[in-house]
């Protein structure tokens, strides 16, 4: 799954920024698996202590990396969201 890192236009359908925000938690959901995956391999991994924890910082690294754009275009879409969750509402939605 990809996600779309274009700019969201201003008056968006709230199914299209639905079906993104979906999408951008799959993504989240394969990025927190495979570090769930690659974890469990190396806490079964009979390797030296000090080698097991340099990989295991490496996950860590790798994981926070592939997570940032993801959560930074959560943020936009639920800012999209509100946005026109407002625009359809007459009441304000804060």
């Amino acid at each position: 799954m990809t996600l779309r890192h274009a700019p969201l236009s201003p008056g968006e359908d709230h199914d299209a920024l639905t079906g993104e925000v979906q999408t951008a938690l799959a993504v989240l959901a394969d990025i927190e698996t495979r570090f769930a995956i690659d974890r469990e391999r190396l806490d079964r991994w009979a390797g030296p202590d000090a080698v097991k924890a340099h990989l295991v910082s490496d996950l860590h690294r790798r994981r926070e990396a592939e997570r940032g754009p993801v959560m930074r275009r959560l943020s936009d879409l639920q800012a999209s969201l509100r946005r026109a969750m407002s625009a359809r509402s007459p009441l304000s939605i804060h």
